[in-house]
């Protein structure tokens, strides 16, 4: 069974610390900044934003994030940002959570809200420097959107840093989330990081940071060229405890140990786009039949950090 293993060190992230620092400095002095994070899933966002806000001296940090299953629910990714500004500003505490009676709607409550969280960000910043976080607005909802644009403009005069990460590979032109991108990017004291894929240095100093050996150049190149430089996908080719040196080329075979019958040592393999992620990951291509089961098992990694793909369908044999 594969475990969740990750770098204790954060690799290759040098100059976007550096820029994140600079961001700090800067509201710290009372001019406010917004750092939007970008990059594909994996890239490390999560943990670049983690990592710098733990090291944060003489800020308080308040982080919320989108939530999957929950992107059509109002201000869900930032229910805790908003409940922590209502501990320590008590006076915008109704603004913040209204308790409106059912069948009495205020059609100004959108607008109280916004109002009540700048209040709230400010009050609370004007005491310590204040760093707020929303991770993922990829799958923020249409007022969380609305929320994040007006508080980006609100704390341009405060001590406040507004970091958003959001996936690359979601800012569809088409979106409105790629809309709102472009137009906080555009603001004067806005700056945009976008995380490019590790070097091949970097690929080994990460195995190095996990493992304690420094990997053979061919490892570290069979691990750049398998995992494309993103950092998750080569630390689950180290958990899962596979080296791509045994993995097979593109109309190649091959099977795990005990798994492989006579005529499946004759047969070719035909490579299927939609199998790419789990080769990408293991080194091996799930059958067409059982792609539906391979991808909830990935889905149960992501989300358990653990995946056992024997014990989820002893028919599913891998290729």
């Amino acid at each position: 069974m594969s475990r969740r293993i990750s770098s204790p060190q954060l690799i290759g992230r040098a100059a976007e610390v550096a820029a994140l620092g600079a961001a700090l400095a800067d509201a710290q002095r009372g001019r406010g900044r917004l750092v939007l994070v970008e990059g594909d899933a994996g890239i490390g966002k999560t943990r670049l934003v983690e990592d710098f806000t733990a090291q944060a001296d003489r800020a308080r940090v308040l982080a919320g994030g989108g939530i999957p299953l929950a992107s059509d629910t109002p201000y869900a990714p930032v229910l805790g940002i908003l409940q922590a500004l209502a501990r320590l500003h008590p006076a915008a505490a109704g603004g913040l959570l209204p308790q409106e009676a059912p069948g009495r709607a205020d059609p100004f409550g959108p607008t109280r809200l916004l109002a009540a969280a700048a209040d709230a960000v400010r009050a609370v910043a004007a005491q310590t420097p204040l760093v707020l976080v929303v991770e993922d607005l990829h799958w923020a909802d249409a007022s969380t959107r609305g929320l994040v644009s007006f508080l980006a403009r609100a704390v341009r005069e405060n001590p406040v840093l507004l970091l958003v990460t959001v996936r690359a590979e979601e800012l569809d032109p088409a979106r409105p989330v790629s809309v709102l991108i472009g137009e906080l990017a555009r603001l004067p004291h806005a700056e945009r990081l976008v995380l490019a894929p590790l070097e091949h240095a970097e690929v080994a100093a990460l195995v190095e940071a996990i493992t304690g050996v420094a990997p053979s150049a061919r490892l570290t190149g069979q691990l750049v060229q398998r995992a494309a430089g993103n950092p998750f996908f080569t630390e689950e080719l180290l958990a899962a405890g596979r080296t791509p040196s045994r993995c097979p080329r593109r109309s190649v075979t091959c099977w795990p140990r005990g798994q492989r019958s006579s005529r499946q040592q004759d047969s070719g393999c035909w490579v299927r786009p939609r199998c790419w992620a789990v080769r990408c990951l293991t080194g091996y291509w799930p059958r067409w039949r059982s792609r539906r089961i391979w991808t909830m098992g990935w889905l149960r990694q992501s989300v358990t950090g653990c995946w056992n793909p024997a014990t989820m369908d002893t028919g599913s044999g891998i290729r």
